[in-house]
């Protein structure tokens, strides 16, 4: 009986420095999580400034933050209402000739 609690033993020791050898990869990989994190973000910058641009807000800058990156968005400027961005856009287009 004894020789089987020992063998309970090793096994949970081997276990505990495979899961280690795990987390230790895993902290490893850290940098393809902040790759991962980033492609994210430039997709969808580029997702929500196509439809600006098409609408003839070409100057939009969109800037995307994962919700652990800060609680402060004061780079963020004041949203133009839907109406207000309508009328830029018109008096773009008049200045432009189209």
């Amino acid at each position: 009986m004894r020789d089987l609690f020992e063998l309970r033993n090793v096994t949970q020791r081997v276990q505990v420095v495979r899961l280690a050898q795990v987390f230790l990869t895993q902290i490893d990989q850290a940098p393809s999580v902040e790759l991962a994190r980033e492609a994210a973000r430039v997709a969808i910058e580029r997702s929500f400034a196509m439809p600006l641009q098409a609408a003839g807000i070409g100057d939009a800058q969109v800037v995307a933050r994962f919700a652990d990156e800060g609680d402060n968005p004061s780079y963020l400027d004041r949203s133009a209402t839907y109406n207000e961005a309508i009328e830029e856009a018109r008096r773009r287009r008049a200045a432009e000739g189209r």
